[in-house]
């Protein structure tokens, strides 16, 4: 059985009326400054939020994980599920089975999009981009193993006044680049490696103190402690993972 506003309220009713554990870091909560919206929350993100009218919005907060997933199809209302094929994710409306897509009523999820009781989606995107999709995830992880490969050569410098301002700049409150998205496409095009933009991809994507300490010897020019081997090895597959789920996250498509 799925979850509308009705259920959820009913929840929040009486001494749990702000928030109520649901399940494993997952709560049902009434969002501040929102009349009458209720969200489901897993960690801190705010993968579901209802309103009383039947609007659904869907948001993964960038992790497209199992987990993230398995709790919003959890919590959707009946008729609704999120499934994922080659790391791809779509949502939309079932078609008689609970975990089959309707193709008339289902697009490629992107964070915020908007479900309505109608059965009409909004702000995610059409099946017709899929094929652009997979070639821009492509071009990503292309890019963040270049990254990878300049870094190791010398050929990222270390953090500076001279750093790329729009990668330094994000919004506060959505952890996105302040100059959009195009900013960060223009990075992949012209191969433009700057650390800010791996700063920012470890801020959102933690990493371990392994790859942390080698990037700081790498920055630093520290030769004589610098890890190389298996060390440098893990640090870089951390360091290029992180900042490909960074791009992925900004650019709208998850992890």
């Amino acid at each position: 059985m799925g979850y509308d506003y009705a259920r959820l309220n009913a929840l929040l009713t009486g001494r749990c009326e702000k928030s109520r554990k649901l399940e494993n870091h997952t709560y049902a909560e009434r969002v501040p400054d929102m009349d009458d919206v209720i969200a489901i929350r897993l960690h801190a993100t705010q993968i579901l939020k209802f309103w009383p009218s039947g609007k659904v919005q869907v948001n993964s907060g960038g992790w497209q994980t199992v987990t993230t997933k398995a709790r919003i199809n959890d919590y959707l209302p009946d008729g609704w599920v999120v499934r994922s094929d080659s790391r791809i994710w779509y949502i939309g409306k079932t078609n008689g089975n609970r975990w089959t897509l309707d193709p008339n009523h289902s697009m490629m999820f992107k964070d915020g999009c908007i479900l309505y009781p109608s059965g009409h989606i909004e702000k995610a995107l059409p099946m017709s981009n899929l094929k652009k999709v997979k070639k821009e995830r492509q071009e990503i992880a292309t890019f963040s193993k270049a990254y990878m490969d300049a870094l190791v050569a010398g050929e990222v410098p270390a953090p500076s006044g001279g750093d790329c301002w729009g990668c330094l700049m994000v919004d506060t409150k959505t952890g996105k680049t302040v100059m959009g998205e195009d900013h960060l496409r223009n990075h992949i095009e012209e191969k433009y490696y700057v650390p800010s933009l791996l700063l920012r991809a470890i801020e959102k994507k933690p990493v371990s103190q392994v790859a942390k300490a080698w990037l700081s010897d790498r920055w630093n020019k520290n030769e004589n402690q610098m890890m190389g081997g298996h060390w440098e090895k893990i640090a870089l597959e951390q360091l290029g993972k992180a900042l490909k789920r960074y791009m992925f996250s900004q650019l709208g498509f998850g992890d």
